[in-house]
């Protein structure tokens, strides 16, 4: 298996030096992801899973050759050397000269260290707009799932219509320099300021 993934992305945001970074997910970390994915009191808001380490295995291979091609990028969120959670970028859209994700998978369990959260939120932002060339982001949030909307909303994302159960946004790349700011604290204290 590659890691091309991490060649591709030359950002601060994978360095493991750093106390917080991403590193590529790989077919070594099933089992860690699938305890995050059948966790009750973290898959409330995700689509079900095979209960298998094999299958999940599985899914991350095929997933591997998916970051080989530029098509998607899954992260475990790394603190202090431990994995700390997950994110994934996927659903790349090019058309009329915008270049957009959707990213999701994001999971990360309790006990949070302080601000991981809004730092892996600002990680996803830099890699895909400084590194992978996006100019906006698209996704959806379950109308269920309040606090993350209200997040959303707080680091600047546009709200569009609602549908099919879902809250759906935007996030420009003219909002980070606002969410970096309001975050400076917890990038400095992770080591990504």
């Amino acid at each position: 298996m590659s890691d091309k993934g991490s060649s591709l992305v030359e950002n601060s945001a994978l360095d493991q030096r750093r106390r917080t970074h991403f590193k590529p997910v790989r077919p070594d970390d099933a089992e860690f992801i699938l305890s995050l994915r059948t966790d009750p009191q973290l898959n409330s808001f995700l689509s079900p899973v095979d209960d298998s380490v094999e299958a999940q295995r599985r899914w991350i291979e095929s997933y591997v050759a998916r970051e080989d091609r530029g098509e998607e990028y899954y992260y475990l969120i790394m603190h202090e050397g431990r994995r700390a959670g997950t994110v994934r970028l996927y659903d790349f859209q090019f058309e009329n000269g915008i270049r957009s994700f959707s990213w999701g998978s994001w999971i990360i369990p309790a006990p949070r260290p302080k601000g991981l959260a809004n730092v892996s939120l600002c990680l996803v932002y830099k890699i895909s707009f400084s590194s992978l060339g996006f100019n906006r982001s698209h996704f959806k949030v379950d109308l269920r799932n309040l606090k993350v909307i209200e997040l959303h909303l707080r680091t600047g994302a546009e709200r569009l219509a609602d549908s099919d159960g879902d809250a759906n946004f935007y996030f420009w790349p003219k909002e980070m320099k606002s969410l970096w700011a309001r975050h400076k604290e917890a990038l400095v204290e992770h080591e990504q300021y």
